[in-house]
């Protein structure tokens, strides 16, 4: 499960997640200010994600899952 607080950003906001081959496993489209995503589904490795509002990136990051 990964956690996302957006608190401090307002509006509808677009979450992301690309796998290392830039293909995009999951996205997500919300307004609320706490968001969990559940990516047990997917294959142990490493994961890239974008948190934007508008065409504007506002955080970017990545996550190892095990």
């Amino acid at each position: 499960m990964v956690n996302f607080e957006t608190s401090n950003l307002t509006g509808e906001k677009i979450i992301l997640f690309y796998n290392l081959l830039g293909q995009n496993i999951y996205n997500i489209i919300t307004t609320s200010e706490q968001v969990a995503i559940n990516l047990s589904g997917q294959s142990s490795g490493i994961y890239l994600y974008n948190i934007s509002i508008g065409k504007n990136i506002i955080k970017n990051g990545k996550i190892i899952i095990h």
